[in-house]
């Protein structure tokens, strides 16, 4: 059995534009023909469309279709980078809020997401956080049963990157942003 390819990301200077070629395992394959799930490329259009409906910023798709997407560059640098280059707290503070806003709002939307990583959120000049990474984002019937799961899974996250930032500023705390993040959805109930 030959080994599958990995998913190609092609970068155009000119353009400014991401195209991204996604070469899926077999079993995801059967899931998208039996339409347990959207193909890739259409649910990075559909989750784009369904954050920019509701006040979530992430890039712009020009192109998508079964196994490819061709997006805008988003300008900036990730949430991580961001958190582990500053020592002014208020920057931190305002950062590590968005994140919680936007965490807390995709949640509520009922999306399904595994990986709440710092790194798949870009801030522009603006400080505003971009969504990035959209192909794993799922929302279907399913995705308000995962919601346990998903909410054990962030919380694992924020301490992983807790330790990973060194505790470098109490409102790194990951324990805490978990808590912020659970009494924002509550708030939104």
């Amino acid at each position: 059995m030959s080994k599958r390819e990995k998913d190609q990301l092609i970068y155009n200077e000119i353009e400014k534009t991401y195209t991204k070629i996604i070469n899926p395992r077999l079993n995801k394959k059967i899931k998208y023909f039996f339409k347990l799930r959207r193909y890739p490329g259409e649910n990075v259009k559909y989750i784009s469309e369904l954050f920019l409906e509701n006040g979530i910023k992430t890039f712009e798709v020009i192109e998508a279709n079964k196994y490819k997407t061709v997006t805008k560059e988003v300008v900036g640098k990730t949430l991580t980078e961001e958190l582990e280059n500053t020592n002014n707290s208020e920057k931190i503070n305002r950062l590590i809020e968005k994140y919680v806003d936007i965490v807390s709002k995709i949640i509520s939307l009922n999306v399904y997401f595994g990986d709440f990583n710092y790194y798949n959120f870009i801030v522009n000049e603006k400080e505003e956080l971009i969504v990035i990474d959209l192909e794993d984002y799922r929302k279907d019937f399913f995705s308000k049963f995962r919601k346990k799961e998903m909410m054990k899974r962030l919380k694992a996250k924020l301490i992983y990157m807790q330790n990973i930032m060194r505790n470098k500023n109490e409102n790194l705390n990951g324990e805490k942003i978990y808590l912020k993040i659970e009494e924002k959805l509550k708030n939104m109930i």
